[in-house]
């Protein structure tokens, strides 16, 4: 049997919970504001920075890329790792900037953001009627 107790303290911590993700929400959204509007190449470098300083605060996570990055290189010399380390944290905040920064966007935003592309003569020859496409890419970052 619930009592009275009990289902206040059920809620309370819905309304806590809906409290944290609005804030969550309300974050994010002031974060995507911001780094659509400083320049790109001060972005990368801020975000670049939030990595780091990440990488410092969430420790277990920083710990576990070390024991990971220690069974895939067993060979390597710890301070190799940990800067292996470190340069993750540092791509995953350029990263998150570039998330936020194409979050919603339109895809002639995102062309528009396109240097160059090799080979594209290939796609569009595959994209001919009759014939499928499979695109494989590298993961780079």
């Amino acid at each position: 049997m619930l009592s009275f107790q009990g289902l206040f303290w059920g809620i309370r911590v819905k309304k806590t919970k809906k409290i944290k993700r609005n804030l969550e929400v309300l974050a994010f959204n002031g974060l995507m504001r911001f780094a659509r509007t400083i320049p790109r190449g001060t972005g990368l470098k801020f975000f670049s920075m939030v990595g780091t300083t990440a990488s410092r605060i969430f420790r277990k996570d920083r710990d576990r890329a070390l024991a990971n990055l220690a069974l895939a290189f067993p060979e390597t010399p710890p301070s190799m790792r940990s800067a292996l380390a470190n340069a993750m944290f540092k791509t995953l905040g350029k990263n998150f900037f570039e998330f936020l920064n194409l979050e919603g966007s339109s895809s002639e935003r995102i062309t528009g953001l396109i240097e160059s592309i090799d080979g594209w003569q290939h796609v569009d020859e595959a994209m001919k009627p009759g014939k499928g496409l499979i695109v494989i890419t590298g993961h780079i970052g």
